[in-house]
């Protein structure tokens, strides 16, 4: 299995990095990424296991703590 190292140093699966883009996207079709309210809403009242909905919220999470990290407001 192939492992990226992040800024931080933490290794990231290639599949866990393809799965967080792919939820991103989904969410950001969907929802403004920085309405923290909008963006949970959405994922409850989605059918997804609550396993997807864990790994989508903390998709949407990690994305949004990046960017504020980067200084960017453009999700």
């Amino acid at each position: 299995m192939r492992r990226k190292v992040t800024k931080k140093g933490y290794l990231l699966a290639e599949s866990t990095i393809k799965h967080r883009v792919k939820a991103i996207k989904a969410l950001k079709s969907r929802v403004d990424l920085w309405d923290t309210d909008a963006v949970q809403e959405y994922i409850d009242k989605t059918e997804w296991s609550n396993g997807r909905k864990e790994h989508v919220s903390q998709a949407r999470a990690h994305t949004v703590f990046t960017l504020h990290w980067l200084g960017s407001r453009n999700a």
